[in-house]
């Protein structure tokens, strides 16, 4: 965890903008740290790698819910996130946490189901979609973070995920014939891009930490600017499809800078426990005993991703 405890410290808030309910602090890494900065691992992201072929996401050769096998046919690595959703298949899928698929081999990550009456189509045959709204990656988080803990690997609780997409179904009126998270996103895909649009990357930021109604509700910090910047939108979106999924249309947030950089040190000053990612690496939980949980998925020492959550009825 002193690898955590560092890579957050090193690290500055800045003030946010807000719309809608939604403040967006955008977060760099302080002149000191950015002087020392060391030469980017050489990754690409998901999408990148499967618009360019590089990557390819496949049933297991017995398909089930759970599991996906990642082929990456490249030299470089590639990052996915935790709720980075892959359509297609027998069933469109999340991922259940970030991973670093290695080059040149192929990879069985954990996923959970978003599609709940489709069991049929190609099975070689997955595109990039949307991200988990923001909420529901921190019940997922939740889940997976419980499974580890009892020695079940990265698992999720995949009933819940189901009913709170129904859930969202129902609040939103959107008519899903396969109960399908993505018909839910793609329904309010003009009001996700004006929040995309209502907040566009800060130029040196690595990452946002991000407040909603009336408290600071989580944040995703990456090991370099240009990382940030190519998911940047996606998670935008992700938090704001949360504050829609809460009907959130003001903020009452008002020591707002100081209130997120105090998030960010309650999750440097959290114990937790180390575990093997499905990828490559280290997967770092948070115990969330200061009010913030989250995971860090770490590689030869380096933290590639952060993502934090606010734990239910912290301020």
């Amino acid at each position: 965890m002193t690898i955590v405890a560092k890579f957050l410290r090193r690290h500055s808030v800045l003030d946010g903008r807000v719309m809608d309910g939604m403040l967006v602090y955008p977060v760099l890494p302080t002149l000191r740290w950015k002087r020392l900065e060391r030469p980017s691992l050489g990754y690409v992201t998901l999408a990148e790698a499967l618009d360019s072929g590089q990557c390819e996401a496949r049933e297991a050769p017995s398909a089930h819910v759970p599991e996906l096998v990642m082929w990456n046919g490249g030299p470089s690595m590639v990052l996915a996130l935790d709720g980075d959703e892959l359509v297609g298949g027998k069933q469109n899928r999340c991922l259940n946490s970030a991973v670093l698929l290695p080059g040149e081999r192929e990879t069985t990550v954990p996923v959970s189901c978003v599609e709940r009456r489709r069991w049929h189509g190609s099975a070689n045959h997955f595109s990039h979609g949307h991200s988990m709204s923001h909420g529901l990656r921190a019940r997922s988080h939740g889940h997976v973070s419980a499974h580890l803990r009892g020695r079940s690997g990265h698992v999720s609780n995949q009933h819940d995920i189901w009913d709170a997409i129904q859930q969202a179904q129902v609040r939103h009126g959107v008519q899903s014939p396969t109960a399908s998270m993505h018909d839910v996103y793609e329904s309010g895909r003009d009001r996700l891009q004006r929040f995309a649009t209502a907040f566009p990357p800060h130029a040196q930021a690595v990452g946002m930490v991000v407040g909603i109604g009336e408290r600071v509700v989580g944040a995703d910090l990456f090991d370099c600017v240009s990382t940030a910047q190519r998911y940047w939108a996606r998670l935008i979106q992700s938090y704001a499809q949360r504050a829609l999924d809460e009907r959130v249309t003001h903020t009452t947030l008002s020591t707002r800078r100081y209130q997120a950089s105090m998030f960010l040190e309650r999750a440097a000053c959290s114990e937790g426990q180390t575990f093997a990612s499905p990828g490559v690496g280290q997967d770092f939980r948070l115990a969330g005993t200061d009010g913030v949980s989250g995971s860090a998925l770490a590689w030869e020492g380096r933290v590639v991703h952060m993502g934090l959550f606010a734990k239910e009825g912290q301020p």
